[in-house]
């Protein structure tokens, strides 16, 4: 199975300038999300893994969706509400400009699959199967393979935000969870 990469946007935008990308008829956000979605596939099988995890293939294909659909890698009809968007924004001034970029780099740049496997604590993994920021074959599903004696939950329609929009769910989840 082919380990996940997740570009950062400094990456994406380096592939979009190799394929002649033209930004202001195409955004950087949907072309870095494709081709986090795009390199997924080989994870989940690695049959459909069609680029062998190429970022430059990889591009082409996501350029493809794009050229087609400019919000492909979004799902149809997504909505954020103005408080959820506002709590975010909040959250980000709170930690300051530098640090959520840096926060936000070492994430998607950081390989924790050593540190995932060294967990010997009862670990709970929840996730929302609509979350279009952080992909969840690449984060919760993998995460949940190599935590031992991980319990994995996914809440069906939850965004990334859900610990504001399913938090009478995830509360409940936590203190069952505690309980252990």
């Amino acid at each position: 199975m082919s380990r996940k990469r997740i570009l950062a946007l400094v990456q994406a935008k380096a592939v979009g300038k190799q394929l002649g990308i033209k930004w202001d008829k195409f955004d950087l956000g949907q072309f870095r999300a494709g081709l986090g979605v795009e390199l997924e596939h080989g994870t989940v099988n690695q049959t459909t893994n069609v680029t062998g995890d190429d970022p430059l293939l990889t591009g082409k294909i996501a350029l493809a969706h794009l050229t087609e659909f400019p919000d492909y890698y979004n799902r149809p009809g997504a909505k954020v509400s103005q408080g959820m968007m506002d709590s975010f924004w909040l959250q980000g001034m709170q930690a300051g400009a530098k640090n959520t970029f840096d926060c936000i780099k070492a994430f998607s740049e950081t390989d924790f699959t050593a540190d995932l496997k060294k967990f010997d604590v009862p670990t709970l993994i929840i996730h929302g199967d609509d979350d279009q920021i952080v992909p969840i074959g690449a984060a919760a599903l993998r995460s949940s393979k190599l935590v031992r004696n991980a319990t994995l939950k996914i809440y069906a329609g939850a965004p990334h935000g859900l610990a504001a929009t399913h938090r009478d769910q995830l509360n409940a989840d936590l203190l069952e969870f505690i309980k252990i």
